[in-house]
């Protein structure tokens, strides 16, 4: 089902940034995913197919941004865009990664959107990636040291985060 979502929304963005065609071609080659990536990045253990629907739905939304033809479209845009980025890093924290795409793009494009997006996008993203907040909090920010070795202070925790999870990721 995300595989589907994926090819879909790479259809969205190809029209977007290049007309029907391009639109066709990214549905082609959405729809048919290297060995590799169907062995290491679209199989249910890691997660990876979720954030790779999600966050390519996402970027399609983020680029609509940019061309919002009104405050109420824009609005709305970006709301989209919190929601599924949130969903998204419940699912795993490698969206990190499309938010950051996501960012440097409108700084590239529009910088005054940054500021509208954090406004606007934060509240749905903590709504829908709260069951990950939620085990988090009651994990003692457990969550995210998956890789590391076991650590007791927040000080230590953030240490290897830095140290052992970012360096996997």
């Amino acid at each position: 089902l995300y595989s589907l979502l994926f090819a879909y929304a790479c259809f969205l963005i190809g029209p977007h940034l290049g007309g029907r065609r391009v639109g066709l071609w990214a549905l082609a080659f959405g729809s048919f995913p290297p060995t590799y990536l169907v062995w290491t990045c679209v199989t249910a253990r890691g997660a990876y197919s979720e954030t790779l629907a999600l966050g390519t739905l996402a970027s399609y939304f983020a680029l609509r941004a940019l061309d919002a033809q009104d405050e109420r479209e824009e609005k709305r845009l970006l709301v989209f865009i919190g929601a599924i980025l949130g969903l998204s890093f419940w699912t795993h924290m490698i969206t990190v990664f499309w938010g950051a795409a996501i960012l440097l793009l409108w700084l590239l494009e529009r910088p005054s959107l940054v500021w509208r997006a954090v406004r606007f996008a934060a509240l749905p993203f903590f709504i829908t990636s709260f069951p990950l907040w939620l085990e988090t909090a009651r994990t003692h920010f457990a969550t995210f040291i998956v890789a590391a070795p076991p650590a007791w202070s927040l000080a230590k925790k953030l240490d290897a985060l830095f140290q052992y999870r970012l360096a996997i990721v």
